[in-house]
Protein backbone atom coordinates (compact mmCIF):
# COMPACT_ATOMS: atom_id res chain seq x y z
CA UNK A 1 0.00 0.00 0.00
CA UNK A 2 1.31 3.44 -0.70
CA UNK A 3 1.33 6.29 1.68
CA UNK A 4 1.98 10.02 0.66
CA UNK A 5 3.25 11.35 4.37
CA UNK A 6 2.58 14.95 4.15
CA UNK A 7 6.26 16.41 4.62
CA UNK A 8 6.81 19.29 6.15
CA UNK A 9 9.62 22.17 5.54
CA UNK A 10 11.04 24.22 8.50
CA UNK A 11 13.14 27.26 7.82
CA UNK A 12 15.30 28.95 10.32
CA UNK A 13 15.01 32.71 9.59
CA UNK A 14 18.80 34.05 10.05
CA UNK A 15 20.08 37.65 9.15
CA UNK A 16 21.80 38.35 6.20
CA UNK A 17 24.93 38.99 8.18
CA UNK A 18 24.92 35.83 10.25
CA UNK A 19 26.70 32.97 8.57
CA UNK A 20 25.76 29.12 9.52
CA UNK A 21 28.79 27.03 10.87
CA UNK A 22 27.13 23.69 9.52
CA UNK A 23 28.00 22.45 5.54
CA UNK A 24 25.94 21.36 3.89
CA UNK A 25 22.63 23.49 4.07
CA UNK A 26 20.29 25.14 1.90
CA UNK A 27 19.87 28.73 1.85
CA UNK A 28 16.40 31.04 0.66
CA UNK A 29 17.54 34.27 -0.45
CA UNK A 30 15.02 36.66 -1.19
CA UNK A 31 15.26 38.73 -3.93
CA UNK A 32 12.52 41.44 -4.37
CA UNK A 33 11.17 42.58 -7.82
CA UNK A 34 8.78 45.05 -9.64
CA UNK A 35 5.78 42.18 -9.07
CA UNK A 36 6.65 41.03 -5.93
CA UNK A 37 9.45 39.15 -4.09
CA UNK A 38 11.41 35.86 -5.52
CA UNK A 39 13.56 33.88 -3.75
CA UNK A 40 16.74 32.09 -5.21
CA UNK A 41 17.52 28.52 -3.60
CA UNK A 42 20.80 27.78 -2.67
CA UNK A 43 23.26 24.58 -1.99
CA UNK A 44 25.77 25.93 -0.09
CA UNK A 45 28.03 22.78 0.38
CA UNK A 46 31.18 24.32 2.28
CA UNK A 47 31.96 28.49 2.92
CA UNK A 48 33.21 29.12 -0.42
CA UNK A 49 31.11 26.71 -2.40
CA UNK A 50 28.02 26.35 -3.45
CA UNK A 51 25.07 25.55 -6.06
CA UNK A 52 22.25 27.65 -6.93
CA UNK A 53 19.27 25.03 -7.74
CA UNK A 54 16.45 27.93 -8.41
CA UNK A 55 16.96 31.34 -9.16
CA UNK A 56 13.61 34.09 -9.50
CA UNK A 57 10.99 31.68 -8.13
CA UNK A 58 7.83 31.96 -5.99
CA UNK A 59 8.63 30.78 -1.95
CA UNK A 60 5.90 28.42 -2.52
CA UNK A 61 7.47 26.99 -5.72
CA UNK A 62 10.91 27.12 -3.65
CA UNK A 63 9.23 25.34 -0.78
CA UNK A 64 8.25 22.56 -3.02
CA UNK A 65 11.70 22.05 -4.57
CA UNK A 66 12.92 21.80 -1.32
CA UNK A 67 10.44 18.74 -0.60
CA UNK A 68 11.62 16.82 -3.19
CA UNK A 69 15.51 17.81 -2.12
CA UNK A 70 14.55 16.48 1.59
CA UNK A 71 13.46 12.70 0.44
CA UNK A 72 17.15 11.94 -0.32
CA UNK A 73 18.85 14.61 1.86
CA UNK A 74 18.41 15.88 5.31
CA UNK A 75 20.27 19.61 5.54
CA UNK A 76 18.75 21.83 7.62
CA UNK A 77 17.24 25.14 5.51
CA UNK A 78 17.76 28.89 6.15
CA UNK A 79 16.10 31.56 5.27
CA UNK A 80 17.17 34.70 5.01
CA UNK A 81 15.62 37.82 6.57
CA UNK A 82 16.23 41.66 5.34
Amino acid sequence: MLINDIKTIETEKISVSYTPEEFPHFRLLPSPTEAGKKYCLFLYVDKNNYLILETGVQRYKAIQRLKRFMDTSNYRVFEIIY
